[in-house]
């Protein structure tokens, strides 16, 4: 019905079995920064018949599984999940919205590339904006 057309969703989902067959001291090895599973869920609905028509929202949430920090697979880089969300107004030729991600602030190591560097992921980012349609 028309609650169903007002929501839009996308689910997405990766695994793989990254392995280096080109080195020769690291044959075998899975290459840094590379998890084996990714996730995605997102779900967003529109109010589309009475008021507040042109109101919409949204959520979702995305995982990225655990990876390794060296190229000898001796560090191990933990997984995280994050929490996103949006709130969107449509007026004519107008739309406004503000969207959040990393809404808990959740601090996480985003990634390695060997030992000695190590990069945080990014923390909550709250972005405002308006845009007209010509």
């Amino acid at each position: 019905g028309t609650a169903v057309r007002s929501l839009d969703y996308a689910i997405a989902y990766t695994h793989i079995k990254p392995v280096n067959t080109v080195s020769t001291y690291y044959q075998g090895k899975q290459p840094t920064t590379v998890s084996n599973d990714t996730g995605s869920i997102w779900l967003h609905y529109t109010v589309r018949h009475g008021l507040p028509t042109g109101l919409g929202f949204g959520a979702g949430s995305r995982y990225t599984g655990s990876s390794w920090g060296t190229t000898t697979n001796d560090l191990h880089v933990p997984s995280f999940t994050l929490f996103d969300a949006a709130l969107d107004y449509t007026l004519e030729r107008w739309r406004f919205a503000v969207n959040a991600r990393n809404i808990g602030d959740h601090r996480y190591v985003n990634g390695c590339s060997n030992q000695f560097f190590c990069a945080y992921g990014t923390p909550r980012t709250v972005i405002g904006t308006a845009t007209f349609t010509f």
